[in-house]
């Protein structure tokens, strides 16, 4: 029995050949053995269409569009094809079945616009006419016929938006950015009308008027975007982060973007992840207590992705050495090193040295000179410049003697991390006494070290802001310091 992916590959034949009546022969033999096919479906409606056999090429086309409703292309296609033959009250009808149906794009946007032309204009002929032109690409003639047409015509938003489309294909660029103007000066919400707007006006340097259309695009295509953010605000924020970055999206900024367009295709609600970071940029330093009652000592996002964030199959390492750190916290180290410059590092918990090696590497490549204090019970057995290893048992730890051989470091600046876990609240209470103003406290794997945390921060939260900049700069908490990147006040 012949396969039908033989039949549809026939048919293409046959139409490349100009045989159209062996095409559409072929196609019903398709659609005998499968009726629901796609393809078969809409090439055999558009054959039909185009011989004059108009209701049984629309109704080809529908049942294409029945059997593929999250095909976007078999929405495109019946509305085209219903305007084309005239029927524009139901394009209309199919067009804003589409968008309740979730179906979005430029062309489902524009098919709208052109429905709205043809069901209000008061001169039928005239406009079916230029439709028709339009939908064949036949922009010239259409340019050609507003000599003859009535004054009327030109108060018609969507008349400029096709007149302005028309002038873009021809390359007639000022006079198409005037016509999508006027179409948006006689209806505000003309959505589609901004986005070309935009366009055009990326290609001259038009910086302040492009960012007032793109805030109006974005929010006129917004109107049905679920998100439990304040989203006319996140829209600003967006459009002016992308501005700063040239116009460049990040992989957050495509997923934000997506979202306002209502092409979000999961559940997660980016607009309210960037509103809560750009959030946590603006309103950078808070206290501890505040910043608990936002996040509740939660991360974005638990389990896996933190998880693996440290390698899988083998650990990150720097020169031979093991980094028993995440990469998200390799980038906040290497930020918060370039903006503080400590003179002094204190790490508690040396691990297998790895970390100080790197701090270190990364504090002479960013260009200023320090020195690292590195305690642990088990000290690494190597030297490194400017490092110093110190073994040292941290459950010994007096709060007035504080840590050894580091009398020379009053009045310098410094960074504190706490990665020993033992004896916390001593680590804590001891720091506190040296640390100045502008000094950072690091605390890592703190989820099981809240409760000490909030202890130590009774007495000394006037003292201490958390840096909301570096927690949530990969989305809220996605460090191994949960609300524990401080700054001494």
């Amino acid at each position: 029995m012949i396969e039908i992916q033989e039949l549809l590959v026939q048919a293409q034949e046959a139409i490349a050949e100009q045989k159209l009546a062996q095409a559409k022969s072929i196609y019903a033999s398709a659609l005998e053995i499968d009726p629901k096919n796609y393809e078969a479906n809409t090439n055999l409606g558009i054959l039909n269409i185009n011989s004059n056999s108009l209701d049984k090429g629309l109704q080809l086309l529908k049942t294409a569009l029945d059997y593929h409703r999250n095909t976007g292309e078999a929405w495109i296609n019946y509305i085209k094809y219903l305007m084309l033959v005239g029927k524009y009250k139901n394009a209309s009808d199919v067009v804003s079945q589409a968008i309740k149906y979730g179906a979005r794009g430029n062309t489902i946007d524009q098919y709208e616009i052109l429905c709205l032309f043809a069901n209000n204009s008061i001169f039928m002929p005239e406009s079916n006419q230029i439709i028709l032109l339009f939908l064949q690409e036949r922009f010239k003639e259409i340019i050609d016929l507003e000599s003859t047409l009535d004054a009327k015509f030109f108060e018609d938003s969507s008349y400029h938006y096709l007149i302005g489309n028309c002038l873009l294909k021809l390359g007639l660029y000022n006079d198409s950015i005037q016509r999508f103007k006027k179409s948006v000066e006689f209806k505000p919400d003309l959505v589609d009308s901004y986005r070309l707007l935009i366009i055009l006006l990326n290609r001259s340097s038009e910086k302040a008027e492009i960012k007032k259309y793109k805030n109006e695009y974005l929010r006129l295509k917004s109107k049905d975007t679920k998100t439990k953010s304040n989203l006319k605000k996140t829209i600003e924020l967006h459009v002016e982060k992308l501005d700063q970055q040239g116009g460049t999206q990040t992989f957050l900024d495509s997923c934000v973007t997506k979202h306002i367009l209502g092409l979000n295709t999961d559940k997660e609600d980016y607009c309210q992840i960037y509103e809560h970071s750009i959030n946590s940029k603006k309103n950078r330093f808070i206290s501890y207590s505040e910043r608990k009652s936002i996040t509740k000592n939660k991360r974005q996002i638990n389990g896996l992705p933190m998880i693996i964030n440290q390698g899988t199959h083998s650990l990150i390492k720097w020169k031979d050495y093991d980094l028993f750190k995440t990469a998200n916290d390799l980038t906040l180290y290497f930020m918060i090193l370039n903006e503080v410059k400590p003179e002094i590092i204190i790490e508690l918990g040396s691990g297998t040295g790895g970390s100080a090696v790197w701090m270190a590497d990364m504090c002479k490549s960013l260009g200023f000179d320090n020195h690292i204090y590195s305690y642990d019970i088990n000290k690494p057995n190597f030297e490194y410049h400017n490092v110093t290893f110190i073994e040292f048992d941290i459950n010994t730890l007096d709060i007035n003697n504080g840590f050894p051989l580091i009398d020379s470091s009053e009045g310098k600046s410094m960074l504190v991390i706490e990665d020993a876990h033992v004896n916390v609240l001593s680590v804590l209470n001891t720091v506190n006494k040296f640390l100045n103003s502008g000094d950072y406290l690091i605390v890592e794997d703190s989820d099981y070290k809240q409760q000490v945390i909030q202890d130590f921060m009774k007495s000394e939260s006037n003292r201490y802001k958390v840096d909301q900049f570096y927690l949530d700069f990969f989305g809220m908490n996605m460090t191994c310091s949960t609300d524990s990147i401080f700054r001494r006040v």
